[in-house]
């Protein structure tokens, strides 16, 4: 197991708006003295490279930080070749889409030296199941460590492609679990994580399970959704996400984070009913967990929490903008944001697990039935009866896709049946 000293390199998969936060701090804190390296991997077509053109004249990676204060970084490495960006590494870090995991997965795989950890920001969506399907885990084997913290870092959008980037919120207390689960394991990677990347402050928590029924994105972003658009899809202007919540949105957020409790007390009950022991206590409610991390100015109602969060100040509205027939500029829903693409299949895990639990979700149901008929490829997660979908690919990431459907197959997984 690695301690600080140990850690040479860390590795950030991807060049969205989080990895070049993560590329940014490292790159400064290395010019600042810290040995610990940093690699960027950017496979996606032309993306090392015009990440590459951008943050090299300017010297780094600018990031624009809450307080207006500004930090620049620049990465050791930046390559889409996965040999030179994984050669020396030990941590690796996912700040992906849930649709990204699989496929990054298999192309860093072979390249991955034994005992390298690799890690998801956020791990939500079941990417413990994925992980453990396409990396070699095995102690007798290269011995690959999983690891996921329950929230993104970084509220952050890029502003000019690798130059510069607005930090909305910095989330330093994060939860961290891993697999294979082992508690002394799950410690050293929180402690190590935390002394080598700037800005966090990791604490472990006793089960996978907590990180995936985390009351985050897909707790807020596809109940907003609903909020702003069920009736109207079309607006004059772009809304402020948090800083306009309404009362209804809020009720939403609210009866889904309530959804997401009852499966972990239901999980809990289960686990004992079957002979192991669930501690699920970390899950937190989404108004707990944003105020365990931000600043908010008026906590008297759970949509003034979301409207004065310091953290979620000036983001926008994910919309496109579209011209009516008669010239009129409008701006219209954008269906394939990641606020559908990324967090309804993680509602849909949610799901799965109320299945195992044996807990009514309504509305978690009414959710992922809403934006289903909206995707470029219409899925049918949830049949009409109510029932989760059996057809495989439409299942997506839900831990019924991998083959866990009862209560001792999820214990079993996540190392929680008593001998």
């Amino acid at each position: 197991m690695f301690l600080k000293e140990h850690i040479k390199q860390i590795c950030v998969v991807g060049g969205g708006n989080a990895a070049q936060v993560v590329g940014a701090l490292l790159g400064q804190a290395r010019e600042n003295g810290s040995a610990v390296r940093c690699s960027i991997l950017a496979p996606f077509g032309d993306e090392a490279q015009r990440l590459t053109d951008s943050a090299k004249p300017n010297g780094g990676i600018t990031l624009e930080n809450p307080d207006g204060s500004f930090t620049k970084g620049m990465p050791d490495i930046i390559t889409n070749d996965p040999e030179k960006a994984l050669k020396d590494t030990q941590i690796v870090l996912l700040p992906l889409p849930l649709f990204a995991m699989p496929p990054m997965l298999k192309l860093i795989e072979p390249h991955l030296e034994p005992g390298t950890w690799v890690g998801a920001l956020p791990a939500q969506g079941g990417f413990q199941w994925i992980a453990n399907s396409i990396l070699d885990t095995s102690p007798t084997g290269k011995g690959i460590k999983v690891f996921g913290f329950d929230k993104l870092p970084y509220n952050c959008r890029t502003v000019e492609y690798g130059k510069l980037v607005k930090v909305f919120g910095y989330k330093e207390d994060l939860a961290l679990a891993c697999i294979p689960h082992d508690t002394e394991i799950a410690s050293r990677m929180a402690s190590t994580i935390s002394a080598v990347i700037p800005k966090l402050k990791m604490y472990t928590v006793p089960s996978f399970l907590v990180i995936t029924l985390a009351t985050s994105n897909q707790c807020i972003h596809p109940a907003r959704m609903y909020g702003l658009f069920a009736k109207e899809p079309t607006r004059d202007r772009v809304p402020l996400f948090y800083e306009e919540m309404d009362d209804y949105s809020a009720q939403l957020i609210g009866s889904v984070s309530d959804e997401t409790l009852a499966i972990a007390r239901g999980l809990e009950k289960t686990a004992k009913e079957t002979g192991g022991e669930l501690d699920l206590s970390g899950v937190l409610s989404i108004r707990d967990s944003t105020m365990k991390v931000y600043e908010v100015e008026d906590s008297s109602s759970l949509a003034k929490v979301f409207a004065t969060c310091t953290g979620f100040l000036g983001i926008r509205t994910p919309m496109k903008q579209s011209t009516t027939t008669d010239g009129k500029t409008i701006y219209e829903v954008d269906w394939n944001c990641r606020y559908f693409t990324e967090d309804i299949p993680a509602l849909c895990v949610l799901r799965g697990l109320a299945q195992i639990a044996g807990v009514e979700v309504p509305t978690i149901d009414m959710l992922i039935r809403w934006a289903q008929k909206h995707f470029s490829e219409p899925y049918e997660f949830l049949k009409e009866d109510g029932k989760l979908n059996e057809d495989h690919q439409k299942l997506m990431y839900t831990p019924q896709y991998w083959g866990i459907s009862t209560a001792e197959e999820l214990l079993k997984f996540h190392g929680a049946l008593r001998a």
